[in-house]
């Protein structure tokens, strides 16, 4: 007698396969409406930074002026960028990056030590970022995320603060849920917020209106030093010491199972059949 399986029941009968295989499988990490889904390798130079703009991920060395263009998938590193200037490359006074932001076609860098700047930059083709526009604070700058058509800057052991791109200029200020923000994104509504300090993983979810605080997530992912947002994925970057976690919105009707090895299954549940 001759068996005729489907391929629904093969896909099903893998699944299990694959559960039993891996013993100790557990619940996928989960924060907020996320989902944890995989990490990447640290990129080059460090984290200063990080952005999300046409497709891919960007960082930023903590030390050096070196932007990178990461696939947001694998992490590997598809194109690098050296911004001109000796104090952006460890010379005296070093301006010590601390974060990109993608608007249209460029990126903003923000550094600080000795003075705070805001530089705007353009990727050419020769592997160099030069400087069109460059911007004073009178304050460290710690991050940066752009959102609703301007810039917001977390001032370091101060309050966010708000920079117009078109004009150059600030145009005022909500407060910071933390002194000691490292990592911010804008997630499409609210700024994404997270804490740079090692053994904490504290996320705050902040109106960019009026600071107001709106949640509060613990991610598991400690001392944050970027964050960036795809909102055609709905994928949430945390750059920290080591990596960079990728968390994700799962679609309606999936389910996700993190087997061991760090391998996620997702389980998309059957839908409902109309009569």
């Amino acid at each position: 007698m001759k068996i005729v399986t489907s391929a629904r029941t093969c896909w099903l009968q893998a699944a299990c396969l694959l559960v039993s295989l891996f013993s100790g499988s557990l619940e996928a990490q989960t924060f907020g409406p996320y989902t944890v889904v995989r990490t990447l390798g640290f990129p080059p130079d460090g984290i200063g930074g990080l952005a999300f703009g046409g497709g891919y991920l960007y960082s930023v060395g903590d030390y050096d002026g070196n932007i990178h263009k990461l696939d947001p998938t694998t992490g590997q590193v598809l194109g690098s960028w050296s911004v001109p200037g000796g104090t952006l490359h460890n010379g005296w006074p070093d301006d010590m990056p601390t974060g990109i932001a993608w608007e249209g076609n460029n990126l903003w860098l923000s550094t600080r030590t000795p003075d705070g700047y805001l530089r705007k930059l353009s990727l050419q083709s020769d592997g160099q970022a030069p400087v069109s526009a460059t911007y004073t604070v009178p304050w460290w700058p710690s991050d940066v995320a752009n959102g609703n058509g301007l810039l917001y800057m977390q001032q370091f052991s101060g309050s966010i603060q708000k920079f117009d791109p078109v004009t150059g200029t600030l145009v005022g200020s909500i407060p910071s849920p933390h002194p000691y923000i490292y990592g911010m994104t804008f997630d499409g509504q609210n700024l994404l917020m997270g804490m740079g300090l090692q053994g904490d993983d504290t996320v705050w979810v902040v109106s960019p209106q009026d600071g107001a605080i709106l949640d509060v997530w613990h991610t598991g992912v400690d001392g944050i030093l970027g964050m960036a947002y795809d909102p055609a994925t709905q994928s949430l970057f945390i750059g920290r010491l080591f990596d960079i976690t990728v968390a994700q919105i799962p679609e309606p009707g999936t389910g996700l199972l993190l087997l061991a090895g760090g391998v996620v299954l997702v389980l998309r549940r059957r839908g409902t059949k109309r009569k």
